[in-house]
């Protein structure tokens, strides 16, 4: 017993798969009183018709019509499907119609799996005009081959032939199963244009494509950073610490990273203060920050395993130099300005870096960017059109919300306000024109010429 199996898919079917057209024959097969018949036949069907295509559907309909004297002569008492396309394809010789048998199988679309299949064949009729082969169906004579056929050979020969052996019996199976079409396009890919291929992420080896899975939503990741700056105006310690910070979410799950994040931060920045008072220099202050930040990780590691909790062991993938910055520019913040600065900020950079997380993990935009990695030019375009914004942020309008009160309510800014009184101020005498002797005194004393009294009053009520 011998098993061929055959893996074949749905697609389009191409130019190069088209069998060429015959000769135009230079007479019929047939001879003597089927030829007859046949010559009957066409003169019959050729007042019917219109053209070649309609002249062969026609004439396999006629096949049909098993009471006329000529059609039982052709057929010879065997109306089967393909003796019909067999003796059609010899009758339509005789007007100089190039055809050809076609042999195939009618797949089911809707069970999974056929047994036995039996052979369907087909007449194919070539149209000079389009260039291409028009199969009529043998049973009813309809143009059009379904999308279900399979084709498996063409001619009159039969699917197989044995020599020196006899009592062979033969059949078709069909299973349907489910195939990923990516798979599909990459084996045509490589066998149609294979230049193409050896510049896809596809060509490359299995551990390099698992790295450029994740290297190329770093892109995404900064982009998601970019849009909550300069639109949202969330305050973040950088822009690459939170999209660093969310690869490391990738490890430890977003809950468990934010709380070790936390723990390392915390620890770190107290570490910090207390090296504020030996008084270092900046390098070796960061440099001893960094090995602090090491020995935190580490003993959360060793703390974390005997604990029985899995996720401490992947802070080891935290960016420790991204930490150590953060703590750095965290402290300064803190001692330049006020605790509850630098604290919105750590709380900005972990909400930043939870929705870069969220976005760079999701599976569509994965396949997406890592298929058609020119998607990563639409996201730069995205971010330089950004970059031209100068517009208001959305925390702005939270924070200019007392102004656009005051526009709303038709009343006049206070400087606004206090400037219209200056210039409506009637003049009062001329002593009022003298200006202020003591303040002349003290510039003279410094060798500066003083400046106009609107002048002063301008800088007073501008803030400086």
């Amino acid at each position: 017993t011998l098993y061929y199996q055959l893996v074949v898919s749905k697609e389009g079917r191409s130019d190069n798969s088209k069998p060429k057209p015959p000769a135009i024959p230079s007479k019929s097969s047939l001879e003597g009183p089927e030829l007859a018949a046949a010559e009957s036949l066409v003169q019959t069907v050729r007042e019917q018709s219109a053209d070649s295509l309609s002249f062969a559907s026609e004439m396999i309909k006629t096949l049909h019509r098993r009471s006329e004297e000529n059609v039982r002569i052709l057929l010879n008492q065997d109306d089967s499907p393909a003796n019909i396309v067999a003796v059609a394809s010899r009758v339509l010789e005789v007007p100089k119609i190039r055809t050809q048998i076609v042999h195939g199988f009618l797949l089911d679309s809707v069970n999974a799996s056929k047994r036995d299949m039996k052979d369907s064949p087909m007449l194919a009729i070539w149209e000079s005009l389009k260039n291409e082969w028009i199969y009529i169906n043998p049973n009813t004579g309809m143009i059009g081959l379904p999308d279900n056929y399979l084709i498996w050979w063409t001619g009159e020969s039969p699917m197989f032939n044995i020599e020196g052996g006899g009592h062979f019996k033969s059949s078709v199976s069909a299973q349907k199963t489910a195939q990923n079409a990516l798979d599909l396009t990459q084996r045509n890919l490589e066998q149609q244009h294979p230049n193409i291929w050896k510049f896809s992420l596809f060509s490359l080896p299995l551990h390099t494509q698992v790295v450029y899975q994740v290297m190329i939503m770093i892109p995404l990741g900064a982009f998601i950073i970019l849009l909550l700056r300069n639109l949202v105006g969330i305050q973040t310690f950088g822009t690459f610490m939170p999209v660093l910070v969310a690869l490391a979410f990738r490890e430890t799950n977003l809950i468990s990273g934010i709380i070790l994040f936390s723990i390392v931060i915390g620890i770190g920045l107290l570490v910090r203060f207390y090296l504020e008072h030996l008084k270092l220099l900046l390098v070796p202050r960061i440099a001893a920050v960094l090995s602090s930040v090491v020995i935190i990780m580490i003993l959360l590691s060793i703390i974390s395993y005997h604990l029985g909790i899995e996720y401490g062991l992947s802070i080891a993938l935290f960016p420790m130099v991204i930490m150590t910055m953060t703590i750095e520019r965290m402290s300064v913040v803190w001692e330049e300005r006020n605790p509850w600065e630098a604290i919105l900020q750590v709380i900005g950079s972990l909400f930043a870096a939870s929705i870069a997380y969220l976005a760079m993990n999701v599976p569509l935009m994965m396949h997406l960017f890592f298929t058609f990695p020119e998607l990563l030019l639409v996201l730069m375009s995205a971010m330089l059109l950004l970059g031209r914004y100068r517009g208001y942020r959305l925390s702005e309008l939270w924070r200019f919300n007392s102004l656009m009160a005051h526009e709303l309510a038709g009343r006049s800014w206070p400087l606004r306000q206090h400037n219209k009184n200056l210039r409506n101020r009637p003049p009062e005498g001329p002593s009022d024109q003298q200006p202020n002797p003591g303040r002349h005194s003290r510039f003279q004393e410094r060798g500066v010429t003083p400046p106009p009294h609107h002048a002063i009053l301008a800088f007073r009520h501008s803030g400086f």
